[in-house]
């Protein structure tokens, strides 16, 4: 209701049909609500215990990440389980980019996805960073709206 005219929609009043060409603030108004949609989602979700996650069902979204370079100065044992989850967090991507797109991901895509997690995550001190930026990045493209 909030955003539905900003969106394209119709109000009836100075506007009967809709124009479904995208204007500035479509856009704007689009990733307004991307990122609201966002972070309550992934907030309710974090809340709730393992084993009751619905989005993340592939990965622990606490602890799963992609493996740094600087993962390398840790032990064996420390390396192979960054690695496990890497592989586990490698498939929740692919999953989102199923669930949004209908599609797998690309290589260039899956490098780009990498990079925007570990740097809001290396930012703000917490996976959950990584994790908003990625899901607000793919709810905000013109991909996902206009498919």
């Amino acid at each position: 209701m909030l955003f539905g005219v900003p969106l394209g929609g119709i109000d009836f009043e100075s506007a009967s049909i809709r124009d479904r060409s995208t204007k500035a603030q479509t856009l704007l108004v689009a990733r307004v609500v991307a990122m609201q949609l966002t972070q309550a989602a992934l907030y309710k979700e974090w809340l709730k215990p393992n084993g009751a996650k619905v989005v993340f069902s592939k990965c622990d979204l606490n602890a799963d990440r992609p493996f740094r370079d600087s993962d390398k100065n840790s032990s064996v044992s420390v390396q192979n389980n960054i690695k496990a989850g890497e592989s586990r967090w490698n498939d929740q991507v692919e999953e989102f980019f199923y669930r949004f797109y209908q599609r797998p991901p690309t290589e260039e895509e899956i490098t780009a996805v990498k990079s925007a997690f570990l740097d809001a995550a290396d930012a703000e001190g917490y996976n959950l960073a990584g994790w908003i930026a990625v899901v607000y990045a793919m709810l905000a493209s013109q991909e996902f709206w206009h498919q």
